[in-house]
């Protein structure tokens, strides 16, 4: 049963409470409480969401509502009470009710496909991932729907990716290890295709740049910092 304290309560709780009632939900163990955007509990009637957790066959099944508007934020099932290690599916939603993300998780483990809407409803992201790793191909898109990032990894760690602007020409190449380190060279692009900047890279850490002007005349570095390679 959806429990309701004897004091005030808000109108917000009260239509989440005869949600949960009309859905004949089987509670173990029920909180609920207002959350920032954090879903950190706040005071009641403040926050961004309206916030409902409870136990059901092993795993805690959480759910939050934009406050004020009264629509689905986030929905998703957890092994632990504090909802810090997903299990299963995790989804969530814009505040105009478009999808926002699907992630899925085995043990708190990124493991399946990943994706992800922009507000208008147009999918931004594909990412497959096998036990927190990459796998396979990987596709993000910018606004418009050109391609943005793609990505070929190897389930290990190890990936390429190209990068592309929003007309098409491709801006930067590289490869990554342990899915977060830059290794090799990295090359960059002008949108005429000309060579902008390389970067030279081991297991993360840059031991050599170079930059060209669109003539590809090679630019004296004066700076020990890594280079802006700005939009043409």
């Amino acid at each position: 049963m959806f429990y309701l304290a004897a004091e005030t309560k808000s109108c917000m709780r009260n239509i989440f409470a005869l949600l949960a009632l009309l859905a004949g939900t089987t509670v173990v163990a029920q909180k609920e409480y207002f959350a920032d955007y954090s879903l950190k509990q706040v005071p009641e009637g403040m926050g961004r969401y309206f916030v409902q957790t409870k136990k059901k066959d092993g795993l805690w099944h959480r759910t939050a509502w934009y406050y004020p508007e009264k629509t689905i934020a986030v929905e998703g099932t957890y092994v632990d009470e504090a909802c810090t290690q997903p299990d299963g599916v995790e989804k969530s939603w814009h505040p105009n009710r478009y999808p926002k993300t699907s992630h899925q998780y085995v043990k708190g483990k990124p493991h399946g496909v990943w994706l992800g809407w922009n507000e208008e409803g147009m999918r931004t992201d594909s990412i497959n991932l096998k036990e927190g790793h990459r796998t396979g191909t990987s596709d993000r898109w910018h606004r418009n729907g050109m391609l943005s990032d793609s990505i070929e990894a190897d389930g290990k760690g190890n990936s390429t990716q190209v990068s592309w602007d929003e007309e098409g020409n491709m801006r930067s190449a590289g490869r990554w290890v342990n899915d977060t380190s830059m290794n090799g060279r990295w090359q960059y692009f002008y949108a005429n295709g000309a060579l902008q900047g390389t970067e030279d890279y081991q297991a993360g850490k840059r031991i050599a740049i170079a930059c060209y002007d669109e003539k590809v005349t090679r630019l004296t570095i004066v700076t020990n910092r890594r280079p802006r390679f700005p939009e043409a």
